[in-house]
C-alpha cells in the first residue's frame, strides 16, 4: 500500500497542506523573489515559448506563482509539470481547465524521460523526498538549461525538525536545507546564485493541541498525516514555549548558472 503524504487529500478528509498555506507566507514570498528575480533566467526570449517543465509540482500552488509572473510580463510559455501522486494532479488539473500550453504528467523524477530540452526546470521543494541528491540534480540538468530550486533553510521548519527528529516523516532528505543542496551542486561543479529569504508563519493555533488547524500544521511541519496524541501534545508544548505568534521560516532560492 501507498504511503500517504500530508499533501494528499481525498474527498471529506482533512487538508492538512492547506492548513500550511493559509498560515505561511512563503508563497507570496516567494512570488515576489520570482518578479524580482525573472530577468536572471528569463531575459533571452526567442520566438518560440519558453519552455518550464515543474518537477514535484503538486496541487499547483507554486506553479500558479510562476504563471502569474510570466503572464504579468506578457511571456510566452508552455509548462509541463511533473508529479507522482494521482489525487494532487487531479486535484491541479481542475484548476487548470483546457489549457494546451500546459500539461500534466504522473511520474517520479527517476521515472520521467523526456524527449525535449527545457529552458527552465522549476523544482520548489521536490528533492526532499528523492533518494539521491546528486543523481537528482544531475538528471534534472540532463534535459534543462537551467534549474531554479526552492529548499528550506535552517530556521523555521528545520528547528522543529531537528527539534524532534524521531517523529519526522523517514527519508533520506526529508530533514535537509538548501545547504544540501548547494553541497550537492558543489560536488557536480555546478555555477549557482542563492539567495535566502526570511517568511513567516503563524504558529498561534499550534500551542493548543486541541486547535484542529494547529493540529494539521504540526502534522505537516513532521510531514507525518497520522501522529499518536502524546505527540501532537509535547510539539504543540515546544511551540508553546515561545511567547512569538509568528515562525520565522527561511526559503533558500537557488538558480544555477
Amino acid at each position: 500500500m501507498k504511503e500517504k503524504l500530508v499533501y494528499d487529500r481525498k474527498e471529506g478528509e482533512e487538508d492538512i497542506y492547506a492548513a500550511w498555506l493559509r498560515n505561511a507566507d512563503e508563497r507570496q514570498v516567494l512570488e515576489r523573489a520570482l518578479e524580482e528575480r525573472l530577468d536572471e533566467w528569463c531575459l533571452t526570449q526567442s520566438d518560440k515559448p519558453f519552455e518550464i517543465v515543474d518537477i514535484g509540482c503538486g496541487r499547483g500552488s507554486a506553479a500558479a506563482k510562476l504563471f502569474k509572473v510570466l503572464e504579468k510580463r506578457g511571456i510566452v510559455y508552455q509548462y509541463t509539470g511533473v508529479e507522482p501522486s494521482q489525487i494532487q494532479l487531479d486535484q491541479f488539473r481542475s484548476k487548470l481547465g483546457e489549457d494546451k500550453n500546459k500539461r500534466l504528467v504522473c511520474s517520479t523524477l527517476e521515472e520521467f524521460d523526456p524527449t525535449e530540452t527545457f529552458d527552465l526546470t522549476y523544482a520548489v521543494h521536490p528533492l526532499y523526498y528523492v533518494p539521491d541528491m546528486v543523481t537528482a540534480l544531475k538528471k534534472m540538468l540532463s534535459f534543462s538549461r537551467r534549474l531554479l530550486i526552492a529548499h528550506h533553510g535552517v530556521k523555521g521548519i528545520n528547528e522543529a525538525h531537528q527539534q524532534f527528529r524521531q517523529y519526522v516523516r523517514k527519508g533520506p532528505h526529508i530533514i535537509s536545507t538548501h545547504e544540501d543542496v548547494t553541497r550537492a551542486l558543489d560536488e557536480l561543479g555546478v555555477d549557482y546564485m542563492l539567495q535566502v529569504y526570511p517568511t513567516r508563519t503563524n504558529i498561534q493555533s499550534c500551542k493548543d493541541p486541541n486547535n484542529p488547524e494547529g493540529r494539521n500544521m504540526i502534522k505537516f511541519f513532521l510531514e507525518q498525516p497520522d501522529l499518536p496524541e502524546s505527540v501532537i501534545e509535547e510539539v504543540s508544548k515546544y511551540f508553546s514555549r515561545t511567547k512569538l505568534d509568528y515562525m520565522i521560516h527561511d526559503l533558500g532560492l537557488i538558480i544555477t548558472k
